[in-house]
């Protein structure tokens, strides 16, 4: 069993240290706000354009990256991940008694990127979205995060990565974490990104075909497969509940036929193709082929494709229906 960590289990604390935030997106922003509103001095490094507007506007203080990483005590690099290997020369700048704080495996997993050999590296990985994060912290609840101490020059870097959980609000009522490293933080999350949330996206494409040339109208279709929400509620009860527990809020019908038709879905070869997924990440085959498609365009290219499928066309015309999109 994995190791677990909770408020009880602090024994530091970031108050006094400077905590720079590198990148102010979807990670950067909830939890620069998080510490800010806890009382932690915080700075945002980001490079002058609407990121940087937004940060400011909500009174964070903002310097250039490079100069917020050479200030920080605390450097959490919340930047994406193909964009950190450009700024690799501040994190290989840090000196003794900076601790360089990661929210993704990746880079260093897969040796995309190195830092300094005299600065402490954990990793403080929130297992949600930046909005989940902010939502839960703003109601007074605390989330889950995958920690490890990657480079340990102080002797401290799992004490200072548990302080930083504490920071961002991870040890409220309700969050946890999870000791990993950043090998199995970076499979886990490509696992789910290739697995289950592909298969989804395209199971429903799936769905909306099948449903309309059986005479379905497109938009009673949207509606039941995604559209309306339900999805989203569904998985907020997985969250809470389980897996299965969370089948007692379904009407009866709706348990025996999930509960009669879900395992026929799940084949031999589905499993033997999970496994290959799993084989494909920890040899490092994607993060190569995914390296070399950064440069090509192939992202473009595959999303241009997807948004002039019948389910786009359908989407985008009930969306727009229904206010969602202009």
């Amino acid at each position: 069993m994995a190791q677990l960590y909770g408020q009880d289990d602090v024994t530091g604390s970031l108050k006094g240290r400077q905590v720079a935030v590198l990148g102010f997106g979807n990670q950067g922003e909830a939890q620069a706000l998080n510490l800010r509103d806890r009382g932690f001095d915080v700075v945002v490094g980001n490079r002058d354009d609407e990121y940087a507007d937004r940060a400011r506007s909500q009174g964070l203080s903002v310097l250039d990256i490079a100069s917020a990483g050479a200030g920080g005590a605390v450097v959490v690099v919340l930047l994406p991940d193909e964009v950190q290997p450009h700024y690799e020369n501040v994190f290989r700048s840090l000196g003794e008694g900076q601790t360089l704080v990661f929210a993704s495996g990746y880079n260093l997993a897969f040796d995309r990127l190195a830092v300094s050999p005299h600065a402490d590296v954990i990793l403080a990985a929130p297992r949600m979205l930046g909005a989940g994060v902010r939502d839960l912290v703003q109601r007074g609840r605390g989330f889950p995060m995958l920690v490890a101490a990657h480079q340990d020059v102080s002797g401290q870097a799992m004490p200072t990565a548990l302080a930083y959980c504490e920071a961002v609000g991870a040890f409220l009522p309700g969050g946890v974490a999870v000791a990993s490293s950043f090998r199995e933080e970076a499979i886990l999350d490509l696992f789910s990104e290739h697995t289950w949330a592909a298969s989804l996206t395209f199971f429903l494409e799936a769905c909306f075909e099948v449903l309309t040339r059986s005479g379905i109208s497109e938009e009673a279709a949207l509606l039941e497969l995604y559209a309306s929400g339900e999805l989203g509620t569904v998985g907020a009860a997985i969250a809470e509940r389980g897996l299965f527990a969370q089948m007692a809020l379904h009407s009866t019908t709706s348990q025996y036929g999930q509960l009669t038709r879900g395992p026929g879905y799940i084949t031999d070869a589905m499993r033997e193709r999970l496994a290959s997924v799993v084989q494909a990440l920890s040899d490092g085959s994607f993060a190569r082929e995914w390296g070399a498609a950064e440069d090509t365009g192939r992202l473009e290219e595959l999303r241009r494709a997807v948004s002039n499928t019948p389910v786009a066309r359908a989407e985008d015309r009930l969306y727009r229906i229904l206010g969602r999109r202009s």
